[in-house]
């Protein structure tokens, strides 16, 4: 990009950003375009009733834009990056450098797709601090005043999980059946900007790199069966994550949802207790007839893995525990080395390298991996942080070692 400093242009692109019209980014020259989707009303399997009917009404979960950047003036694209955001993010800020980068370094279009219930996927009131602060009041009177890991950032999440934990699975089941909407439209040639059956790879971040190892496992109708996985501070099984933060959830919030499905998730599955109901819904029946009208094959019975065909419970609890589904798990990795790289920090502690290596086996995250570490003070949820007072040359060095190395893996 030339010359470009991380501060400036992060400031610039937050006074251009909009999440609405298609328009141009100065001095970069490349394009947003936003487009509306429309995600299906019925996805929440794993809730207690109440649950289900009140996250029925959240209608931004349910219709909502999600922005393209893209290289100026052109579309008929032969292949797209899709970034897959982390944990509780409420706006795209911090993602907008990201993404323009990788437009401009890899000449490909950047689909920015919001997981469920996140972003502009959630009510603005989340977002409020001032109605946060009530509920951050009410919640340190229930679990105790000195939790200093009660914010009003995480305590929207941290209330909705310590409720009913499986709204994470939840959350990450009906983004993949959109994600799977996405990918159709672009297989058949139905969205403006890509030909038909263009190639999507995918750029991830934290939570958004287990979403998206669910995905590749998963891979529903075929649609991902080439494609490349970049992931930053991301890679790990869930049990050796600790999501306990002040921008994600608070402690208890993290104790419960840790329980829930290193212990629950498959005492319940074995005993096949009726807390899981049956896959017999209309949100399953979309993503059968997305396979059906997909021209790919081979989409029931197990696969060279050992992993049923697009079963993303299945893909979602191998990536649960390290000591669960180990040999198929590592095995996937294994025979799918070519198409995975990331980045880890050394000094992540939400998502450390050890859970990478747990996930996929150390062979194999040691010749896919790199463990940087910047010399400045960072977090897994700030690896850039801006606002800092560190020397803008040195975060703009950091940022482009991890960026200039995603976009020479996703330009191939």
């Amino acid at each position: 990009m030339g010359m470009f400093d991380l501060s400036s242009r992060q400031d610039e692109l937050l006074n251009s950003f909009r999440l609405f019209g298609d328009y141009t980014l100065d001095e970069s020259h490349v394009e947003v375009k936003t487009f509306l989707f429309k995600s299906r009303e019925d996805f929440n399997v794993y809730s207690r009733d109440k649950n289900i009917k009140a996250d029925a009404l959240i209608n931004e979960n349910y219709s909502f834009y999600y922005p393209v950047f893209t290289p100026e003036g052109k579309t008929g694209f032969d292949s797209a990056i899709l970034l897959l955001h982390g944990l509780n993010e409420r706006s795209w800020d911090k993602y907008l450098s990201w993404a323009e980068y990788l437009v401009t370094e890899t000449g490909r279009p950047v689909i920015l797709f919001p997981i469920a219930y996140h972003i502009n996927r959630a009510p603005v009131l989340w977002s409020s601090p001032r109605d946060m602060m009530k509920l951050v009041s009410e919640r340190k009177k229930d679990i105790g005043e000195n939790d200093r890991s009660i914010t009003f950032v995480n305590v929207a999440l941290s209330e909705r999980l310590d409720k009913d934990p499986g709204r994470f699975y939840n959350s990450g089941r009906q983004t993949i059946i959109d994600i799977t909407e996405i990918a159709r439209e672009i297989h058949e040639g139905e969205h403006p900007l890509f030909l038909a059956g263009a190639k999507i790879d995918i750029m991830s971040y934290s939570i958004g790199a287990f979403l998206a190892e669910v995905l590749l496992i998963a891979n529903p109708c075929n649609f991902f069966s080439n494609s490349k996985l970049f992931m930053f501070c991301g890679g790990a099984v869930f049990n050796f994550m600790d999501g306990a933060s002040r921008s994600i959830m608070d402690k208890k919030s993290f104790e419960k949802l840790y329980s829930y499905y290193t212990n629950e998730w498959f005492k319940e599955n074995i005993t096949g207790n009726t807390t899981f109901p049956s896959y017999n819904n209309s949100a399953d029946e979309h993503l059968s007839s997305l396979r059906s009208s997909s021209d790919s094959s081979a989409i029931s019975g197990n696969d060279e893995n050992g992993f049923e065909k697009n079963d993303i419970y299945d893909a979602f609890t191998t990536l649960i525990r390290a000591d669960r589904e180990e040999k198929s798990r590592k095995e996937f990795f294994r025979k799918n080395i070519k198409r995975i790289c990331g980045i880890s920090l050394m000094k992540d502690t939400v998502i450390p390298y050890s859970g990478v290596e747990a996930c996929m086996g150390k062979d194999v995250a040691d010749k896919t991996f790199e463990v940087m570490d910047f010399p400045y003070k960072y977090t897994h949820e700030k690896p850039f942080p801006t606002k800092n007072g560190i020397d803008g040359r040195l975060l703009t060095e950091c940022f482009k070692k991890v960026f200039s190395r995603a976009a020479e893996f996703l330009a191939c």
